[in-house]
This record gives structure tokens, C-alpha cells and sequence, in this order.
């Protein structure tokens, strides 16, 4: 049975146990979160900072990064900005401005303006800051709408050991609300290290008091003999037991299965049944031959009405190392 739907999704990993319950514990009730802004997401970005962190009482790093050719710096110059030029005395006053509205309501929040490449940037600060969770908008990325450029959020997933929540361009206004419907999706691959994203998503689900869906779609190349294959209960046969047993123990559980493409589907379904977030994961860097397409990820987190929460590589490697 050839059961592969979301290229992306596919890997050859060997993920042999579960993540541990603190790991777990880690990612879905954060204790400090990362929050990159570009200024331009203000309101979306400290809605969603401030929504997700009094959650579970954590605490935000409010950071910015000021881009070489904006920076106007040396290499040999200190990574963590000072005060220094006029780049980086017009980035401080808005993110300082950002941190006081989110102390103001309760939520500790530090500001870190830096400068380099967020990909090389990102990565290093969220380690050395112990970070759960990464946190960021594509609404105003200049390639949100281009099929070739990968997001900043694309670009750091080989390379962050935290879960990282997008925004993206499509999440309506009218719900900077705090409502919430309480249903999660996982859109899942059927490998054999699907336990992690599951246990992950179970256990997200449970802290939000929250129902899940697995969602698998078949993609319409796919040509297998018997419809047989295509259904939801050969989507359940292929899970790991155990951890199906667990995740049905911690919330409500229902295993939907679609045909198409599994980008639209998934965008259809979550679009169509008011998901409070969607989980996409483990995710597998594009293969060159995908070079130039919009690839299922770039396509989910930028056209979601809600947060799209992304497993990356490294996730997988935190949770079977």
C-alpha cells in the first residue's frame, strides 16, 4: 500500500522512542517564547505573543534583526545591538514600544535587537536562550506570495529545536478576538516516526482542552489498486498504537482522511471547520528537484485563517535523541 501524500512530510528518519514527557511538556506549554517582528506585524504579532504566553505564564524575547545591508556594521562588531547608528536607533524605539505594551498587560517580555542573518541569528539565540516555542508572522514578507522564495519561517526550520507558530497573511482581523473553537489538526504522513508529531499534537490538544483531528490526504497521482487503501481505517492501521492509544486517553480524537492535493485539502478543511491551529510535521527540507514550486508548508502557513504550528528536522532530532 503506498500510503505517501505530502512529499515534505516524507523522510527516511529512524526515530526509535517517543520524545520524553518534559520535552513534550517543553514545546506545548512554553516557558519562553521567541517572538520575531518586522515591525509591520505589530498588532497580529502581540496578539498572538501575549494569547500564547499567558497560557502557560511564559515568558517573551522580543527580537528583531537588523540585516547587514540595514545594519550598516563591521562583522568583527558585537552581535546584540546597543544603541549603535541611526539603523539601529530607529529599530529600538518600536521594539522597545512592543515590550512595554506587552508588560503592560502582564506578559515579561525582553527586547533583543540583533544583527546578521535571522537564519544564522535565530537559531543561535533561541539555543542559547533555551527557547520552547518560535514565534512569527509571514503577513508582511515581501515573498509570502511568491512560489519560488521560501519564508523565514522555511528557512529556519532545519535549523531551530523548538516548534515554530506562523501567522500568516490570511488570518482574519475580526478574530484578534481571544475565541477559540477548540479543535486542532495534524496533518500527518503515514512514516513510521509519525508517534512524534502525534504525541506532540495529543498533548497540545490536552493543554488547550481541545479536540484533534488527524488529517492524511492522498494525493491524486497516488494509484493505488484498492480503494481499500484510501480509507480511514488504513490510515488508523498504519499509526503507531501506542501512541493512538495514548492520544485518544488525553483528548478527543477523530482520524478524517482526503483525496487531492494536500495543500488545498488541508487548507479547505481547517478553513471550513474553524481549527484553532493546524500541525504540520516532521518536515523534510525541499529536494532539488522541487526547486522553483510552491512547496505544501510554504503554501499551508501562508494561506491558514489560523496559526500553523511546524515541526522542522531538528524537532525530530531533539525528540529521538
Amino acid at each position: 500500500m503506498n500510503a505517501t501524500c505530502i512529499p515534505e512530510l516524507a523522510h527516511t528518519w529512524n526515530v526509535s522512542y517517543p520524545p520524553s514527557a518534559r520535552l513534550l511538556r517543553q514545546w506545548t506549554s512554553p516557558r519562553a517564547i521567541l517572538a520575531i517582528t518586522n515591525f509591520a506585524d505589530e498588532q497580529i504579532l502581540l496578539f498572538h505573543a501575549i494569547q500564547q504566553a499567558r497560557q502557560s505564564n511564559a515568558k517573551v524575547l522580543l527580537v528583531h534583526v537588523l540585516e547587514p545591508d540595514r545594519a550598516q556594521t563591521g562583522p568583527t562588531e558585537p552581535k546584540l545591538s546597543l544603541g549603535l547608528g541611526n539603523a539601529v536607533e530607529s529599530a529600538l524605539a518600536p521594539l522597545n514600544r512592543m515590550a512595554r505594551k506587552l508588560r503592560w498587560v502582564g506578559i515579561p517580555c525582553e527586547p533583543l535587537l540583533l544583527r546578521g542573518s535571522p537564519r544564522e541569528e535565530i537559531p543561535l539565540i533561541a539555543k542559547a536562550r533555551g527557547v520552547d516555542r518560535i514565534l512569527m508572522t509571514t503577513a508582511s514578507e515581501r515573498n509570502a506570495n511568491n512560489a519560488v522564495c521560501k519564508t523565514l519561517a522555511e528557512d529556519l526550520l532545519p535549523f531551530t529545536s523548538a516548534p515554530i507558530c506562523t501567522v500568516g497573511r490570511c488570518f482574519p482581523q475580526e478574530n484578534v478576538s481571544g475565541q477559540r473553537h477548540g479543535n486542532i489538526t495534524l496533518a500527518l504522513s503515514l512514516h513510521s516516526d509519525a508517534g512524534m508529531p502525534l504525541a506532540f499534537a495529543s498533548r497540545l490538544a490536552q493543554e488547550h482542552q481541545a479536540s484533534l483531528t488527524v488529517m492524511h490526504v492522498f494525493g491524486s497521482e497516488q494509484k493505488d489498486r484498492s480503494e481499500i487503501a484510501r480509507t480511514q481505517w488504513a490510515v488508523t492501521s498504519r499509526l503507531p498504537a501506542d501512541r493512538l492509544r495514548e492520544a485518544e486517553l488525553m483528548c478527543p480524537l477523530e482520524i478524517v482522511v482526503r483525496k487531492g492535493d494536500p495543500a488545498a485539502e488541508i487548507l479547505k478543511f481547517g478553513n471550513s471547520t474553524n481549527q484553532d491551529c493546524i500541525v504540520l510535521g516532521p518536515v523534510d527540507p525541499p529536494q532539488p528537484a522541487e526547486a522553483g514550486r510552491s512547496s505544501i508548508v510554504h503554501r499551508v502557513i501562508g494561506e491558514a485563517r489560523c496559526p500553523v504550528i511546524v515541526l522542522g528536522r531538528s524537532v525530530a532530532d531533539a525528540a529521538g535523541s
